[in-house]
């Protein structure tokens, strides 16, 4: 009568094969190389990202000299906010894009409410970016628009 799911599967499976064989692919090899590229595009993001935060914590930093005339006690705060951040990102530097997934994954096993708690704030935190970068690219534009318009104007 009809064709039951697994043998479908398996003819879909051995026609990709057959396929991928007579255009000279191999399956695996392809499959590794995306892999290596793949690490290889993580770990350039994790390097930008790391300097990104680092600026950060460099300009954390110096508004904590800022504030220190007038609140030696936040100045304090601040600037300990900063060597977190710091010693954060040199921790992150040091590890590779595999030994971070392998660390979260077996954070994940260890406390799923915590590792589903820790989501949602990355989650909500990556929201909050993507809508403020959104209106920076937004209002951006028509400042450029204006000040050429005002630069033609003289």
């Amino acid at each position: 009568m009809g064709m039951n799911s697994e043998t479908g599967t398996s003819n879909v499976i051995e026609t990709a094969r057959s396929a991928a064989a007579q255009a000279g692919l191999d399956p695996g090899k392809l499959a590794q190389e995306m892999g290596a590229k793949l690490k290889d595009v993580a770990e350039t993001q994790k390097q930008a990202g790391a300097e990104t935060v680092m600026g950060v914590a460099r300009a954390i930093r110096s508004a904590a000299g800022d504030l220190e005339r007038e609140s030696p006690q936040v100045a304090q705060v601040v600037r300990s906010a900063a060597t977190t951040i710091e010693n954060l990102t040199r921790d992150i530097n040091q590890h590779s894009v595999e030994d971070m997934s392998q660390a979260l994954i077996d954070m994940a096993r260890r406390s799923p409410a915590v590792f589903f708690a820790g989501s949602m704030l990355a989650g909500f935190a990556l929201f909050r970016f993507l809508n403020a970068a959104q209106a920076v690219s937004h209002a951006n534009p028509s400042e450029s628009g204006s000040k050429a318009t005002s630069g033609a104007q003289r």
